[in-house]
């Protein structure tokens, strides 16, 4: 499909499904998977972020981190090094809002021409007090990033330690946020903090969320949300899809380059897509009901649009895109499946694994617990994927040694299951499709 901006393809879309045989004659329920594979290209024009960090100041973040300084110093200092470093330049614009029991923003919205005043702001975080509602932050982030009248990618950056006293209001914020398309990085530090509420609300706003093991990682964590916003050459990316009769969607999932939850609610929210490599979508479809006769039948029809930052340009239609399926009555038809699509369904079940162990762990069941991270680490091997394999073997020694899992090495597996995803090795590498590094450089500024 031919752009009106250029004459140029803005976006390429893969619709890619574990199966092209279902077996015909039949009612009974059978699962289809459907990848959809997103190349964004190469944008003409550097981009800028608005980012608004959200830092918890509450009385435990006085707290020493394992490298024995205060949690908040080791924020404080991080985001120092941020600022003077060459990632900011001046189509960046930054907020700093910190929360307790009230929250106050101590930097609006404003671009970074003035380090030196920006440094002097930043040391007024490091003064601690008081409980935890981290709603309150959020609302802020909110109010200053919905000043925005434009469809450049925008960031919510939210560090906390602690259990908030406001779940609801941090739900109520979230769906706001996302209302504006403002993808929140969570980072939990420590043991306390609600990680399923930290993933919830990432989730809503189609971000991701950390674990923060090593307080020395605190600066890259940053560093790499502002260099994948600023990689964001489309916005709000959202899907219209209409199902032939008897087909029903049971899940989306982003799956690459981070597992995100997507909303079962129609138009499907995908979110931001950045340039320089796949973001990939995986829907589970539930065909029931219906006794089809053999043949090629349509079961979807989607409806790709979005909002384009370099042109200025919201809700640009992609294009209009059709699934088939053929119903057959020969066996040997129905096991021919794509590999490709099934190791990202694989990844997702990673997660699942991990979950599942966790929850055994808790109740005492030791033995169900290492077999199901020996799963989980026998499909990573397989997959290839080597940083997520570190953390299991390391999980199931762990088990071995002490009978139990740490409540750090939990978080930590439940976060890096979702963002140590990888590429198939059967999925074209970007280098083959003419992609190169300095083109990326160009749009991000990295």
């Amino acid at each position: 499909m031919q752009s009106k901006f250029g004459g140029i393809k803005m976006l390429k879309c893969i619709f890619q499904q574990s199966r092209n045989f279902l077996k015909s004659n039949t009612p009974e329920e059978q699962v289809l998977f459907v990848l959809i594979k997103m190349l964004p290209e190469i944008s003409k024009k550097k981009l800028g972020v608005s980012a608004a960090f959200v830092i918890d100041t509450s009385g435990s973040m006085s707290e020493n981190d394992n490298s024995g300084k205060r949690k908040i110093d080791t924020v404080v200092d991080s985001f120092h090094k941020l600022i003077d470093s060459s990632i900011l330049d001046e189509n960046n614009k930054l907020s700093l809002i910190k929360f307790s029991d009230y929250s106050e923003v101590v930097m609006p919205l404003t671009d970074i021409s003035d380090k030196e005043k920006i440094h002097k702001v930043i040391e007024k975080i490091r003064i601690i007090e008081g409980g935890t509602l981290m709603g309150k932050g959020m609302k802020n982030a909110y109010d200053e990033l919905k000043k925005l009248n434009s469809p450049q990618p925008k960031r919510v950056i939210l560090l906390t330690d602690g259990e908030t006293f406001d779940e609801e209001d941090c739900i109520k914020e979230a769906g706001r946020l996302s209302e504006i398309n403002a993808p929140i990085l969570s980072i939990g530090v420590g043991v306390t903090y609600n990680q399923e509420l930290l993933l919830r609300i990432s989730d809503m706003t189609r971000g991701k969320h950390l674990h923060l093991q090593n307080p020395d990682e605190l600066e890259k964590f940053f560093l790499d949300e502002l260099k994948i916003s600023k990689r964001e050459v489309i916005t709000n990316l959202k899907a219209f899809i209409e199902f032939s009769k008897g087909v029903r969607i049971e899940s989306i999932h982003k799956v690459y380059p981070n597992i995100t939850n997507i909303e079962n609610t129609n138009p499907y929210t995908f979110g931001n897509i950045q340039v320089g490599d796949y973001t990939i979508f995986l829907l589970k479809l539930v065909i029931s009901g219906l006794s089809r006769p053999n043949g090629k039948t349509r079961i979807l029809q989607a409806k790709i649009y979005g909002d384009i930052p370099e042109k200025n340009a919201s809700e640009f239609l992609f294009g209009t895109y059709e699934v088939f399926v053929e119903f057959s009555n020969r066996e040997e038809n129905w096991r021919i499946v794509d590999q490709e699509v099934l190791d990202y369904v694989a990844q997702l079940n990673v997660g699942y694994l991990i979950g599942e162990a966790n929850k055994l762990t808790n109740i005492g069941d030791i033995s169900g617990a290492t077999k199901k991270l020996e799963e989980a680490m026998r499909i990573t091997q397989r997959l290839g994927n080597s940083a997520l394999t570190e953390n299991l073997s390391k999980a199931i020694n762990e088990v071995a040694k002490t009978h139990m899992l740490s409540e750090e090495s939990k978080r930590t597996l439940v976060a890096n299951s979702r963002t140590k995803t990888i590429k198939s090795q059967r999925t074209l590498s970007i280098e083959n499709l003419g992609i190169s590094e300095e083109d990326i450089r160009k749009i991000s500024g990295t």
